[in-house]
């Protein structure tokens, strides 16, 4: 049906006002005034004025603000025809104009160019060569390492990003070569080339998401894309800072609509919609290795619908034999040994923003190593992990249809209770999860409100900081940042609605529970 006319007009309006903000950041921030300026971030552009920080928060509050209002306003309508551009074509607007705004938040741009411009022009292998063996490039000559942060480390990453940045590095225009004498025009011409992937990412997130509610939720189809493709978090990350998190985001939403066509009593549509998954997950670990961690959810729940252990015994042999084919494929261009596997050792001394962080420094104040202090922080989170997982694979055993909800919860356990390393960009993950049961009003609330307070801690980083003269390694900064973050998202899922007395809250369907 189409929309009331004032809501239609509400829609277009808070589109119009997100835009202009938006571009006012554009204005502000112009990519080709900063990209080529040595490690420039928030705190230094801004010499963290007080006033700076003040206007960013105002404009990230006006952003939820208007997301906010724009998901009321659109409710559960359908829009056809022309109706359905008030839903699409601001995004699209926004996601343009991020293209041209400087990466103030995350300097992670220049690592993933700079390793797909080894890969492509020096034949280097980004899984065993760190930027720092290539210092005669101008990108690190000129000071050194001046434009990469991670300098003396491998990939972070799985293949399969490694060999979308090496796509990425190609249509920049880099080739096999020479080391060429000037920053430009390659480094503008990969900054915008790896933009471009972010808002590929963005862009397949979102298709994903309409095809799943179109198989979980079609009453919800154009809810669930609005709260992708409008949520300011999710454009700053996928699109201005180009963060990869959107591609491994889209495989989780894949994994779960992969799941979603397994027929009960079916073993045979289980098994090929649980391998479905399986591949799924697979391509997202060989994004970010964090995505295996669904792996065990999607078996349970496969394991549970399938009632014999032939049917059981047959899923584990050819969901692996499946999975392990596509890992051997993705890792063969790259391999050389176990030292291959280094950079899954690597992580493990990273410590950021996290109660776990707080920890491993209180640790070393009461005169524990650092590298013992680290280690067991680092044992105590992987534990915890391991137990949220178990939990997780548990409620997906009890409950197998509620697929989306035990990837959301596990999702959250591990930003809030289980990493050493949170980063503001991770929310896109649950974005992607929570857009996919939009009808979840509690959870998708929290996550939203996460989303906000994890774009207020570039703020706190690069004003309230400074402001209050605390050190970013600092015990009592470690554990005002997380409770700043996690606090109100925590206490807004931990909030529940109480029932008038003598009444029993509606207990849901078998479709709604499918959906949740």
């Amino acid at each position: 049906m189409e929309p009331a006319p004032h809501r239609a007009i509400s829609l277009a309006m808070i589109g119009i006002g997100s835009a202009l903000i938006y571009i006012a950041a554009a204005m502000e921030f112009p990519l080709f005034r900063y990209y080529a300026i040595p490690l420039a971030n928030l705190d230094r552009i801004t010499r963290s004025d007080p006033r700076a920080g003040v206007t960013i928060s105002v404009c990230i509050l006006l952003l939820f603000g208007g997301y906010a209002l724009g998901a009321i306003t659109l409710g559960c309508w359908r829009p056809e025809g022309r109706a359905a551009l008030l839903v699409l074509l601001p995004p699209a607007i926004f996601a343009i104009t991020l293209i041209f705004v400087y990466p103030t938040t995350s300097l992670d741009i220049y690592d993933y160019l700079f390793r797909g411009r080894m890969a492509v022009r020096y034949g280097a292998n980004t899984f065993i060569q760190p930027p720092a063996e290539f210092a005669a490039d101008p990108l690190l000559r000129a000071r050194p390492f001046r434009f990469i942060p991670w300098n003396h480390a491998v990939t972070a990453y799985g293949p399969l990003w490694e060999l979308l940045s090496q796509m990425a590095a190609m249509v920049a225009g880099e080739r096999p070569g020479p080391i060429p004498r000037h920053i430009d025009p390659w480094l503008q011409h990969l900054m915008l080339s790896y933009k471009l992937l972010g808002l590929g990412g963005y862009a397949a997130c979102g298709a994903l998401i309409w095809g799943a509610l179109g198989r979980l939720a079609p009453e919800r189809r154009w809810q669930g894309l609005y709260l992708w493709l409008w949520n300011p978090l999710v454009l700053w990350e996928s699109v201005a800072a180009a963060h990869n998190d959107a591609w491994m985001a889209a495989t989780l939403v894949a994994a779960v609509w992969a799941i979603g066509y397994a027929r009960e009593r079916d073993p045979e549509q289980i098994i090929l919609a649980a391998t479905g998954a399986f591949l799924a997950l697979t391509m997202g670990g060989l994004i970010k290795y964090i995505a295996l961690i669904f792996g065990l959810v999607v078996l349970a729940s496969a394991l549970k619908r399938l009632e014999n252990r032939g049917a059981q015994l047959a899923l584990l042999l050819f969901g692996g034999a499946a999975c392990a084919a596509l890992v051997f494929c993705a890792y063969l261009p790259f391999w050389q040994g176990m030292e291959t596997l280094r950079n899954f050792s690597d992580r493990g001394s990273l410590f950021n923003s996290s109660w776990l962080t707080a920890l491993a420094l209180l640790l070393g104040q009461l005169g524990v190593p650092q590298g013992t202090a680290q280690q067991i922080a680092s044992a105590l989170g992987a534990g915890l992990l391991a137990e949220g997982v178990a939990w997780a694979a548990w409620r997906a055993w009890r409950q197998p249809a509620r697929m989306a909800a035990h990837f959301l919860w596990l999702t959250i356990w591990f930003l809030c209770v289980a990493s050493a390393w949170f980063q503001p960009w991770y929310l896109v993950w649950a974005m992607a999860l929570v857009s996919i049961q939009p009808q979840r009003l509690r959870a998708l609330v929290a996550v939203v409100l996460f989303c906000l307070t994890a774009m207020l801690s570039y703020v706190a980083v690069s004003f309230l900081m400074p402001a209050l003269g605390w050190r970013a390694d600092s015990v009592a900064w470690n554990l005002l940042l997380p409770t700043l973050v996690f606090g109100p998202p925590l206490l807004a899922l931990g909030l529940r609605r109480a029932a008038p007395a003598g009444t029993r809250p509606p207990q849901p369907g078998p479709a709604r529970e499918a959906q949740a």
